[in-house]
């Protein structure tokens, strides 16, 4: 692969992917606040429908921002693994580290959130 081919791959995998992890993000988050506070649009939902909800929504917005993370990790490292100029691998690793950075911080910021969720609805189900 050419180093030019390398720096395009880099900036379209590593920007696009970083912009599509951040908007998945946005969605898991206002998800989850809807899905919490148990109206979605003015509308009441009960219990049983939010928590389906939470793990048909939430958790799969959640893992869909893992594996962009993990994605534009992989895409870096293949490509620096391709390019001839070595001032391009430390870049390449940098947007490597930035994916898997984010990845394993949603990893940690959808689990820890999901338990807390479920328990907001296991103690409306109890009121």
């Amino acid at each position: 692969m050419s180093d030019l081919t390398g720096l395009m791959a880099i900036s379209f995998f590593g920007l696009g992917g970083m912009y599509i992890f951040f908007y998945i993000s946005r969605i898991a988050t206002d998800a989850a606040a809807q899905i919490v506070t148990g109206t979605i649009d003015g509308t009441p939902i009960p219990v049983p429908l939010r928590r389906l909800m939470l793990y048909q929504q939430y958790v799969c917005f959640a893992a869909g921002a893992v594996a962009c993370g993990f994605f534009v990790a992989l895409v870096a490292l293949r490509v620096a693994t391709q390019v001839g100029d070595g001032g391009i691998n430390p870049v390449a690793y940098a947007v490597a580290f930035l994916g898997a950075g984010g990845a394993i911080a949603w990893t940690i910021n959808g689990t820890m959130p999901l338990f807390f969720y479920r328990s907001i609805l296991r103690q409306a189900a109890a009121d």
